[in-house]
């Protein structure tokens, strides 16, 4: 049985028991303890009962949106890795607009890699702080580059101030 309802991340419908035949519901949007992209994850109990044994379905939505912010997250990993492992990179001729677009890139693509993440928040902050310290050991060998813990600093800066704030809208919302 496949669920073709709707493409997009929210909202997420899924299939759910209701008196021994399987009806369209809302699920809710997030649970306060995970991430922001896990609530895109969380379906009800889909059980269908046929004969004598229960047999769990994972309709085509739900694991779709799976497979979407995984494939999302991992390509966004790849181009903050691909970025920052450009040999003499320097984004302007100016020193001042150079840092600022260094460390602001820093800040800001480690920020959405924390949110596109789907676990929760304490596990996406873990995982995107240990990537950007993967990435700062991986150009020590690069040309141009090297290790600085201000960039592993802005890395994790913007990975706890942009799940902070997702928190924060989640909540108002």
């Amino acid at each position: 049985m496949v669920f073709l309802l709707h493409p997009l991340p929210y909202p997420k419908f899924c299939a759910k028991e209701d008196q021994n035949h399987l009806s369209i519901a809302p699920v809710p949007r997030q649970h306060s303890s995970l991430g922001p992209a896990s609530s895109l994850f969380l379906w009800q109990d889909t059980s269908v009962t046929a004969s004598t044994s229960k047999i769990k379905i994972l309709p085509y939505n739900c694991f779709m949106q799976k497979i979407f912010w995984w494939v999302a997250t991992i390509s966004w990993a790849y181009l903050i890795f691909y970025l920052t492992t450009i040999p003499d990179f320097h984004p302007s001729s100016d020193t001042f607009v150079s840092w600022l677009l260094s460390n602001g890139g820093h800040f800001f693509f480690f920020g959405i890699l924390a949110l596109l993440i789907p676990l929760t928040y304490s596990l996406s902050l873990s995982l995107t702080s240990l990537y950007g310290l993967l990435i700062e050991l991986a150009q020590r060998g690069i040309p141009g580059r090297s290790f600085s813990l201000v960039d592993f600093s802005l890395d994790t800066l913007g990975a706890v101030a942009f799940l902070f704030i997702y928190k924060k809208l989640q909540s108002k919302l």
